[in-house]
């Protein structure tokens, strides 16, 4: 009489797997993309003086992005899911 040691992948561990794949690879290609974008902008803000400010400006655009409060009753109810919003906003358009 032999045990069989092995232990069968169950469907939960392979989806979970699946979608953390899934996930490392959007957020690879989201890095990928705007790496991109801000070695192309170094160049200008390295040569140009006039944008020598440059590698503050996604900083500080993040910082207002989330620091945005919305003073309208009904954009409120909305600000649930601001967060979300305003993340996939940076993320998503470079």
């Amino acid at each position: 009489m032999s045990k069989d040691n092995s232990t069968p992948h169950s469907p939960l561990l392979t989806n979970l797997k699946s979608k953390v794949t899934q996930e490392l690879l959007g957020a690879f290609a989201l890095i990928s993309i705007w790496s991109l974008l801000l070695f192309q902008l170094s160049i200008t803000w390295n040569t140009n003086e006039q944008y020598a400010h440059g590698y503050l400006v996604p900083f500080l655009c993040v910082f207002m992005l989330l620091k945005a409060d919305p003073y309208n009753a009904s954009v409120k109810r909305a600000s649930e899911a601001s967060v979300s919003i305003k993340l996939w906003l940076v993320l998503g358009i470079p």
